[in-house]
């Protein structure tokens, strides 16, 4: 009977070590493990680009719409600008249009057609005794209308007033080296020359009457048309004179020294428009 047992006993445990082995508790695969990591890992990347594109985008859409508000302001400023420089022009250019209508009533020139330039103000001063120097405007015309507002002064109040003044010098021939002259000398005339390498010839003197000394202001007005020439100061006509030897060339400011002490003389010359007339 025990042996029975013993048996019965021994096949159980036969059959237990015998039987399937029992299964162990599930742990995750590493290769699935992995791939899910690099799919998140992948996926964290592209939001992360797509949040650094769109950042990115909105930054360049403010980019552009500050640029594009900036161009507008920048536009609009430029247009007030261009605007603004338009009105002082037209404002500077008014009393030229209407001295060129009178100087046209009263039969100084022939004609109203022309081209308007406003010149840059011009201030110098010259120290050498009865000598004149030149500033070119950059401009040649041939027939022209030429006006300024011209003040003066003197280091000097014994200066040699004959032998002091502002002016202009015109139709400035180059090959030739001829021009002429003219200059409201500080003693009250107009005093007007022909100059070339053959002589210096005087075309006139003409008096306006007494100025302020040793400063002052007048409105100088030239005119050269053809062979005629004249000379208005502060609306008067002072100078006329017909001469042939120029016909064209350069246009300059000039200053007669009346003195060599200290700046000697000072021209300056403000509010300076051009008329070019058409030749015909």
């Amino acid at each position: 009977m025990l042996r029975a047992i013993l048996l019965v006993i021994s096949c159980m445990v036969l059959l237990q070590a015998c039987g399937p082995e029992p299964t162990p508790p599930a742990t995750p695969d590493r290769a699935a493990t992995v791939e899910v990591q690099y799919m998140q890992q992948t996926q964290a990347v592209i939001d992360a680009q797509v949040t650094l594109e769109a950042n990115a985008t909105e930054a360049a859409v403010e980019r552009a719409t500050s640029f594009a508000i900036l161009a507008a302001t920048q536009t609009e400023q430029q247009f007030i600008v261009n605007e603004t420089a338009t009105a002082e022009a037209t404002a500077r250019a008014e009393p030229m249009l209407e001295l060129i209508q009178e100087l046209y009533d009263d039969d100084y020139i022939q004609s109203t057609e022309g081209s308007y330039h406003q010149l840059d103000d011009f201030d110098e001063s010259w120290a050498m005794l009865n000598y004149f120097d030149i500033w070119r405007t950059g401009f040649a015309p041939s027939d022209f209308i030429i006006r300024a507002d011209v003040a003066w002064d003197s280091a000097s109040d014994s200066a040699n007033w004959f032998n002091s003044g502002c002016g202009f010098l015109y139709r400035l021939d180059r090959p030739e080296n001829s021009f002429y002259l003219v200059f409201l000398t500080l003693d009250g005339y107009v005093n007007m020359q022909y100059w070339s390498p053959r002589a210096i010839r005087s075309l006139g003197f003409s008096y306006y009457g007494q100025l302020d000394l040793p400063s002052g202001n007048a409105e100088m007005v030239l005119v050269a048309q053809g062979s005629e020439m004249h000379v208005l100061i502060n609306g008067k006509l002072v100078h006329t004179r017909i001469d042939t030897n120029v016909d064209k060339g350069e246009l300059a400011y000039t200053l007669l020294s009346g003195t060599n002490a200290g700046f000697g003389t000072r021209c300056v010359f403000e509010n300076v428009g051009l008329w070019e007339l058409e030749s015909d």
